[in-house]
């Protein structure tokens, strides 16, 4: 009776070694895994902020780009403005010195 309670736990305890040999590799590829995980968010970490980064840096060449754009718009207004300066000073101009001739 002794022998087969002894061999009952020889038994049991093979079985439990097994499954304790199976659970430390599924550890193991768990850490692993875990430790990719890690490398990955610190990866997606450093992205977040060159992305902040870069989203700067457009915001400030979007506001170059639109200063630059904006000089020919005021140039034009400044040369109609002239035109019209002109024109208005050379009807003026006509019409005065048919007045006085």
């Amino acid at each position: 009776m002794e022998y087969m309670n002894q061999e009952i736990c020889l038994e049991r305890q093979k079985v439990m070694e097994e499954r304790l040999g199976r659970d430390k590799e599924r550890l193991e590829r768990l850490e692993k895994l875990y430790d990719a995980i890690n490398i990955q968010n610190t990866n997606i970490e450093k992205l977040v902020i060159e992305l902040r980064h870069i989203n700067s840096s457009l915001s400030s060449h979007e506001e170059r780009i639109t200063a630059i754009e904006e000089q020919p718009r005021g140039r034009l207004s400044h040369i109609v403005s002239s035109m019209i300066s002109a024109l208005t000073g050379g009807i003026i101009t006509v019409i005065l010195s048919q007045i006085f001739i």
